[in-house]
């Protein structure tokens, strides 16, 4: 039993950071399919749909009553080649298909005020290997869903001027799947809610020109869920085999920066700088009541992260064809906040991005229909993975050195109804 707690000891603290990830950590800004053909470069500034809430609450000035639905299907593919380090050479592939809905309603009061509600995903990550793919200690399966639900308001100060608020509840549902010595399943699981807020501030230059900026706050997250672990269950430790868990992370504030400008009556381009404070994850911690055996400690897991504030760009341009059919395109580019290959980590084999996206809507009548795809473009990049925790423990029994070649598409429908 002692040398059974020694493994799952090293092994969990690479098992508690798998949590994180994806889109650059493991942010999306999929909240608008007309926004992604111009690769999320407007922040809600053109103010073409209803999605303003979500990225600057002060835009919804721009827009008309009405509501909107859409999903973008995401597509991640990777082969990965190296070797689990003592333990001999890896082949595998790694895959996830997510679909990520939207969905949002406003209502303008008069010329100063409108009201918005809305549903986004601010946050998600989806990884799956084959189960069989030799570094199953360092995961199998992970998926995190952050859905938004929020409601808020635009007011128009002036005629230049408009401030915009709203309220989030967040949900948090995580669950993880991965191995102790490639033999026993852990099953580690965590669900809550956390609230924050969202505030915008937006300025029209000229009747051509307008700028935004907007603060999204950080939540706190302290979700509880029924947990597993086989290396104590099924050698005598029943408490271990469907035992409360509690797992502890921040989701990170951002900055959103963003500008406008109208060139003539067909085409106008936009800019987006987002900052996020990635540094929040300094620890990700999944405790319970459970003592460990051969101590006197209750169960806990903590994995150092070292991760980096990022900053990410992105520009678009629309071009309005008729009364019909806009077309847009865009591209940015995503900083990962992952410092180099010895922090990054099976389960989020995250790196810099570089983003092209094309997009159209027909319009006819009070109904617009949207369609967006991008391709997310990855340079092949290395994981060192010889992690270790604050105490400075090795994270795995076997360290992961691989070579990883990934690219993402996301396809998008859209269709909006103006009240």
């Amino acid at each position: 039993m002692k040398k059974i707690h020694t493994t799952v000891a090293l092994i969990f603290s690479s098992i508690c950071f798998t949590t994180t990830a994806n889109a650059s950590g493991w942010a999306t800004d999929d909240y608008s399919i007309t926004g992604l053909g111009r690769a999320y470069s407007d922040g809600g500034l053109v103010g073409d749909d209803y999605s303003a809430l979500a990225y600057n609450p002060a835009a919804m000035t721009l827009g008309k009553s009405g509501m909107q639905v859409g999903a973008s299907y995401v597509h991640e593919h990777a082969n990965v080649k190296g070797e689990l380090v003592g333990k001999g050479h890896i082949d595998s592939t790694m895959e996830a298909q997510v679909a990520i809905p939207n969905f949002f309603a406003q209502y303008k009061l008069n010329d100063t005020f409108t009201l918005g509600a809305g549903m986004y995903i601010p946050f998600g990550l989806a990884s799956k290997y084959r189960p069989n793919w030799g570094a199953t200690d360092h995961g199998i399966d992970a998926e995190v869903k952050i859905a938004d639900y929020s409601a808020g308001f635009g007011v128009k100060i002036t005629d230049k001027l408009s401030l915009g608020y709203a309220a989030i509840a967040r949900h948090e549902k995580t669950e993880i799947t991965s191995t102790s010595a490639n033999i026993y399943l852990n099953r580690m699981k965590a669900e809550d809610w956390a609230f924050g807020q969202h505030f915008g501030l937006m300025y029209q230059l000229t009747e051509a020109t307008r700028f935004g900026i907007a603060y999204r706050t950080r939540t706190q997250h302290q979700g509880k869920d029924k947990s597993s672990i086989d290396a104590y269950c099924k050698n005598g430790l029943s408490s271990f085999c469907n035992f409360e868990t509690k797992l502890t992370m921040d989701t990170p504030e951002h900055v959103l920066i963003n500008a406008y400008h109208q060139l003539n009556d067909q085409l106008a381009l936009s800019f987006e700088a987002k900052w996020t404070r990635w540094n929040r994850f300094d620890a990700l911690t999944f405790t319970g009541n459970q003592i460990i055996p051969g101590t006197n400690k209750s169960f806990k897991t903590e994995t150092a992260q070292n991760w980096k504030n990022t900053w990410k760009f992105a520009v678009g341009a629309d071009y309005k064809y008729d009364e019909n059919w806009t077309f847009r395109a865009g591209l940015g580019f995503d900083k990962s906040p992952v410092p180099n290959s010895y922090e990054r980590i099976a389960s989020l084999p995250d790196a810099d991005r570089y983003n092209t996206a094309i997009g159209l809507t027909y319009k006819t009548g009070k109904w617009s229909y949207d369609l967006g795809y991008m391709f997310m473009y990855f340079k092949k990049y290395h994981i060192r993975n010889d992690r270790h925790d604050k105490n400075g423990v090795p994270a795995n029994v076997y360290p992961l050195d691989a070579k990883y070649d990934m690219n993402v598409h996301v396809l998008g429908a859209q269709v909006k109804y103006e009240f």
